[in-house]
């Protein structure tokens, strides 16, 4: 099989396993079994020209001076930006900035029985629909929050659902061939392969220590997620080994949780957290 062909079938598989779980509240204890909230305060307001900004914000005096990783966040196709407030401020409340465009949301309503009257709808749809616009606004956004002064330029990500999810892979690799090591890490949530260029013919350019192409549900008709099909591509700068399976079915569930497998891989990456999501434990034998 061709690498774009390889490419192509990883990107079929990809879904999300949510690293966010939507909260009924914006500060203190979370109704979901991920826990609590982070450890700021969330600020949420509107930016011109660039769309909803979020900062965290702490009463410690020192935190004022602190430079976050920053994150531009791409949405989904007619997707509006607010849509997915709830799980950006979980995110930023773990000590990230967040930017996430509010261009291309309003894709019009369309109406068969007075179709002269969707015409507008249809010019609307065009343009929402139009991959090249949204990278546009993505990398302005991108280098809005390296401008910043509360942002560390050398820690943006781009991350994206659907539609924005192709595009941030498209950008990743387009800036990273421009400015090598611009951007760290592309996360694509569900992403769009009818993008332009079509994501699946550049993915392999992204020199990234590790991919990981995943499903959260093992049966999609029946919605079944005790067994959930997991690949990592790379080596992790070195500390994992590949070219092998890691059967986990017949471990305890508090052996084979997804979480356990996130904590093992962030400890490669150098984000040390004594425990993400349900669990504490990492998972042995990685």
């Amino acid at each position: 099989m061709s690498n774009q062909g390889l490419s192509k079938v990883l990107l079929s598989m990809f879904g999300f396993v949510s690293l966010m779980a939507v909260s009924v509240s914006v500060h203190g204890e979370s109704a979901t079994l991920f826990g609590k909230q982070g450890p700021y305060q969330v600020k949420m307001s509107e930016v011109a020209d660039q769309g909803l900004l979020l900062v965290p914000h702490s009463d410690d005096e020192n935190a004022g001076k602190k430079k976050f990783p920053g994150i531009v966040f791409g949405h989904g196709l007619c997707g509006a930006a607010k849509m997915y407030s709830q799980s950006l401020v979980r995110l930023c409340s773990w000590g990230f900035v967040v930017i996430a465009n509010q261009q291309q949301e309003d894709c019009g309503v369309m109406n068969m029985r007075r179709p002269m009257q969707s015409l507008g709808a249809v010019h609307k749809f065009q343009y929402c629909a139009n991959s090249s616009v949204m990278a546009a606004n993505i990398k302005k956004n991108l280098h809005y929050l390296a401008s910043r002064e509360d942002v560390n330029p050398d820690a943006l990500a781009l991350v994206g659902h659907s539609m924005g999810g192709g595009v941030s892979i498209d950008v990743g690799t387009a800036v990273n061939i421009e400015q090598p090591g611009f951007v760290k890490a592309v996360i694509g949530i569900a992403p769009w392969n009818g993008a332009y260029p079509v994501p699946s013919s550049v993915v392999g350019k992204l020199n990234v220590p590790l991919l990981m192409f995943c499903s959260n549900l093992f049966d999609g008709d029946k919605h079944q997620a005790d067994r959930m099909p997991i690949v990592l591509a790379g080596q992790g700068g070195g500390s994992l080994k590949t070219g092998r399976v890691l059967d986990c079915l017949g471990r305890e569930d508090d052996d084979r949780r997804a979480c356990n497998l996130y904590l093992s891989l962030m400890d490669r990456l150098g984000v040390e957290l004594p425990r993400f999501g349900d669990t504490d434990r990492r998972l042995t034998g990685l």
